[in-house]
């Protein structure tokens, strides 16, 4: 059956369509893309802040015993929910220092329901 030009092209734009939307999936959710040459560690991190939607850098998770000395429990640079890391971090501190942290503080991020029913 010969091809109609308004057929053809209807379906080179559908094409091309169907070409955009794959490409910029790929581009999307391209995992450990490198942003920097001379860090290639540094990955972006989608915050959803109004002044800056991206941010760049390591996430550290940091605990303080009672005399103020801070011990790094985990850096990542990758993008990941740092609530999570809420049991871990009491634990390591109970091995740091023999017992469980007096109180704990933080972000709001780290009151998971999870979180807020684990009882030490």
């Amino acid at each position: 059956m010969p091809t109609t030009v308004g057929s053809s092209s209807a379906s080179v734009f559908r094409g091309t369509i169907w070409l955009r939307a794959t490409i910029k999936t790929f581009i999307r959710h391209t995992a450990d893309r490198i942003v920097s040459i001379h860090q290639p560690q540094v990955r972006p991190m989608v915050r959803g802040k109004a002044n800056k939607a991206v941010e760049f850098g390591a996430k550290f998770s940091v605990s303080l015993n009672g005399e103020g000395m801070a011990g790094v429990d985990r850096i990542c640079w990758d993008a990941y929910h740092e609530g999570l890391d809420l049991p871990a971090q009491v634990e390591i501190y109970k091995e740091r220092y023999g017992h469980y942290p007096e109180v704990v503080l933080g972000d709001p991020l780290y009151g998971t329901r999870d979180n807020r029913e684990r009882q030490v």
